[in-house]
């Protein structure tokens, strides 16, 4: 099994295309364990990040002067939080952000069903799953794996390559565009409101 999941990571990597058309029959337990095994690598390697990071913070002392019963508190729950975060937020978003891509792939015209939107999706995350725990090229990732679901959503969901593209690039542009309006209708008020009541020194 674990040779079979590196053959299929590795397929996704290098040969997309290929990869994707030859996962038309893979079965439910299949995908499923496939995105469980990553999910799960990808919480421990980011929770040893995590404790790696904050150690050499404390080396520094950025927690150890202050208050260090905080620090040390704080080095040992964070990578044990990171952890439990990544896996629980990933499983959750997952399985929201499939769908909602499946409701515009269908819109489109897409009617292999859902198993094969979600199938697109979860192979299509897999540079963010392996490789997302590096500091500061998680975002080139994220944008590796969106062009992989794009690849993927035309080879398993039935849509052309524009299709594809418009599907991901409305699914992902409607939330963005609603966090930016909530923050500007309710953020920077409160964030200007705090600054006109602090109190201002003078000399």
């Amino acid at each position: 099994m674990v040779y079979a999941l590196f053959e299929r990571v590795k397929g996704i990597i290098l040969n997309p295309v290929g990869t994707f058309q030859g996962s038309q029959d893979d079965t439910e337990k299949t995908v499923i364990v496939y995105f469980g095994v990553l999910l799960l690598f990808l919480a421990i390697i980011s929770a040893i990040v995590t404790a790696i990071m904050l150690t050499a913070l404390n080396i520094f002392g950025i927690f150890g002067r202050t208050m260090p019963v905080f620090g040390t508190t704080f080095m040992t729950l964070m990578p044990v939080i990171s952890f439990f975060e990544i896996l629980i937020v990933g499983a959750v978003f997952t399985l929201i952000a499939g769908l909602w891509i499946h409701l515009w792939v269908w819109i489109l015209g897409g009617r292999n069903g859902i198993f094969q939107t979600m199938k697109a999706f979860i192979y299509g995350v897999t540079p963010s799953l392996v490789l997302g725990w590096i500091p500061l090229a998680s975002i080139l990732f994220a944008i590796w794996s969106f062009i992989l679901c794009i690849i993927g959503i035309r080879e398993l969901a039935g849509l052309s390559t524009g299709k594809a593209a418009l599907a991901m690039i409305i699914a992902a542009l409607i939330p963005i565009v609603i966090a930016v309006y909530l923050f500007a209708v309710f953020f920077l008020p409160f964030m200007h409101s705090a600054m006109t009541m602090t109190p201002q020194t003078g000399y």
